[in-house]
């Protein structure tokens, strides 16, 4: 009678292909296994990149850090202060903007006013000229060239 356990007894074929079956499996859970732990722990390289004790002596406490937090919020802006800022800017360009433009308006209507006038203004200083040649003439004053 054999068993199972006596390694001196003979296998059949079916035996034998069932244990090499199992080993296979057994050897694919096995490279698994390896390329996990390759991939997942931690060599001596990787160690050297932690924290010593020394260095976690260095770090801020907690009481630090809010006190570094309250500071902070006195001295810079949140996203709430930046989105106010944004907003007044905002409205103040816009206000300014309208005052800019009502100014521009003013200025070239009295501009459209220069330029409607100008022709007139012109025809009208000849006219003055003429009549001082007439006046300088008559009085004997030779004009004076331009």
């Amino acid at each position: 009678m054999k068993t199972q356990n006596d390694p001196n007894q003979p296998v059949t074929k079916r035996e034998f292909q069932e244990h090499t079956k199992e080993f296979q499996e057994h050897t694919k859970e096995f490279h698994e296994f390896v390329e996990f732990t390759a991939k997942t722990v931690a060599t001596k390289d990787d160690l050297k990149k932690f924290a010593t004790k020394d260095d976690l002596k260095k770090f801020a406490t907690k009481e630090e850090l809010d006190s570094f937090r309250k500071a902070a919020f006195k001295h810079f802006a949140t996203k709430e202060d930046m989105r106010r800022i944004v907003e007044k800017s905002e409205e103040r360009i816009i206000k300014n903007n309208s005052q800019v433009l009502a100014s521009n308006d003013k200025m070239s209507k009295k501009l459209d006013i220069i330029l409607d006038e100008l022709p007139a203004k012109a025809a009208q200083d000849r006219e003055q000229n003429d009549r001082l040649d007439v006046i300088e003439t008559h009085l004997g004053f030779h004009p004076v060239a331009a």
